[in-house]
């Protein structure tokens, strides 16, 4: 079997080595019985001539290097008569009853909506959206985030901060290597539950920007910080959010047992500070969206307006 890659890196959204690899993923398991070819057209629209059809089928033939028996084509091309005449051999249309009703068109309008079945596990990593929340303390991040992995039945990633910060007994024995292994596992950690997530979307419970935020209140040195901030920078630019929930503190201040205890108006300038931290760091990269509802239930309404909304668009 052979299986030919069509590409053009003037208009394909995707990039080739990306499908390569899904491809061959999924033909694993018929070992050295099948291959994929590339086949590189370089246009930027898939009008192409007949001579263009005739130079692929050339470079085709020349990697399979024997007679071909059979081609498999879409049903758009049912009619046109031109993998006969490339091939000299019988073609098998594949239709749409053959694919639960949905084309190619359908899946890439709509990837989210009713092409996201038909679309295969291995290749859903793509379409897959990211959603951050984040916030001050105190303002319900680990609880949302729960909550909205629970009713989209999908995968979440904490903060790790905490967890480091309790196995140093508190922030203020931390040192700047502490904030590092925060930054370090939590991108490990966010990555690794997005790959093996299964949904459309999946949640994280805080960022770069806000371990960054607290290494600016400890008491380091201006070199220490620097090294924080070039790694925290790094992690954010790398970071492909698709939105942020930006929690106001305007639920009630919970003490667990670890949080610093401040006055109301010094809540609120450490949220405006947070809050333009997330302004300038994601300026033109993702959207940020502004929760101030006064309870938990109404803040768990607005974010799932808002992951609806970002679900029902169905575009890339």
């Amino acid at each position: 079997l052979y299986l030919v890659l069509s590409y053009s890196r003037c208009r394909d959204r995707i990039p080739v080595e990306l499908r390569y690899r899904w491809l061959r993923g999924t033909l694993e398991d018929m070992g050295s019985r099948a291959s994929v070819i590339l086949l590189e057209d370089g246009l930027k629209t898939k009008n192409s001539s007949w001579e263009e059809w005739e130079i692929g089928r050339d470079y085709v033939m020349k990697q399979i290097g024997a007679p071909v028996d059979v081609v498999f084509a879409g049903s758009d091309y049912l009619g046109a008569n031109i993998y006969e005449r490339l091939y000299s051999c019988p073609v098998e249309y594949v239709g749409r009853e053959e694919t639960d009703n949905i084309s190619s068109t359908a899946i890439q309008k709509f990837p989210l909506g009713t092409g996201w079945n038909a679309i295969a596990p291995r290749f859903r990593e793509w379409y897959r959206k990211r959603v951050l929340i984040a916030g001050v303390e105190s303002t319900g991040k680990t609880t949302l985030t729960e909550f909205l992995a629970k009713h989209y039945k999908t995968r979440r990633q904490l903060e790790l901060g905490r967890e480091i910060c309790e196995s140093c007994y508190g922030e203020t024995r931390m040192l700047p290597a502490d904030y590092i292994k925060i930054l370090h596992r939590h991108a490990a950690a966010e990555e690794l539950m997005f790959e093996r997530a299964e949904g459309k979307v999946v949640f994280t419970d805080t960022d770069a920007i806000a371990t960054l935020w607290f290494a600016k209140l400890a008491p380091f040195f201006d070199k220490e910080i620097k090294t924080i901030e070039r790694l925290a920078w790094a992690t954010i630019y790398a970071n492909k959010y698709d939105l942020i929930l930006f929690l106001e503190p305007t639920v009630p201040f919970v003490q667990d047992g670890w949080r610093k205890e401040i006055s109301k108006r010094e809540r609120m300038a450490n949220s405006e500070k947070l809050k333009q931290m997330y302004l300038d760091g994601y300026k033109g990269i993702c959207p940020i969206v502004f929760i101030d509802e006064v309870s938990y239930k109404d803040r768990e309404r607005a974010a799932l307006c808002q992951v609806e909304k970002l679900l029902g668009s169905g575009s890339l």
